[in-house]
């Protein structure tokens, strides 16, 4: 017989992540089901390993093998991760442009 492995997908943080493009924070993460559809929809870099600890973070809490708070830090992390290399890249590019 199989095993039932309970999910939640109604889990919430105790806080919310504000996320947002640029310097505006237009949206809030709620909770690791959430956590997982930004990472999948929305980071730029979906690679590296804060986006795979992250990733496979949110997963395990959702699935009840770590705490929520964990996975959150996890997020938190790839999210500011993704924010640097997403403003390095700009960056770069602009300099690139601008010797041209």
């Amino acid at each position: 017989m199989g095993v039932i492995i309970e999910v939640n997908f109604r889990m919430r943080w105790r806080k919310p992540v504000y996320v947002g493009d640029g310097d505006f924070l237009t949206q809030m993460v709620t909770g690791p089901a959430e956590g997982i559809a930004f990472l999948k929809d929305s980071f730029r870099f979906q690679c590296g390993e804060s986006y795979s600890r992250a990733w496979q973070g949110c997963h395990d809490a959702v699935g009840g093998r770590i705490a929520p708070a964990v996975a959150r830090r996890l997020f938190v992390a790839a999210y500011a991760d993704d924010c640097v290399r997403s403003s390095w890249e700009s960056h770069e590019l602009k300099t690139m442009e601008s010797e041209l």
